[in-house]
């Protein structure tokens, strides 16, 4: 497994895991970041976030929470 930091644009994976707090948990899921989802990187900059697409939905992810997401 590799961390979503890992990913180049482009790439498709499916989540894995959450390395994170309890308390992120509901906030995670409600962005539409669960276990087996599929995501897909769309820019991954050098000192920007990172901007995913899952499903319909796209969202920008900071840096520090992406290295706590592992994909396939």
């Amino acid at each position: 497994m590799r961390c979503l930091t890992d990913l180049k644009p482009g790439e498709i994976s499916n989540i894995r895991a959450w390395v994170c707090f309890d308390e992120m948990l509901p906030r995670l899921a409600g962005l539409g970041l669960s276990i087996g989802k599929e995501i897909e990187v769309l820019r991954n900059g050098w000192f920007r976030p990172i901007h995913v697409r899952i499903g319909m939905t796209e969202l920008f992810i900071r840096k520090s929470d992406a290295q706590n997401l592992w994909v396939d």
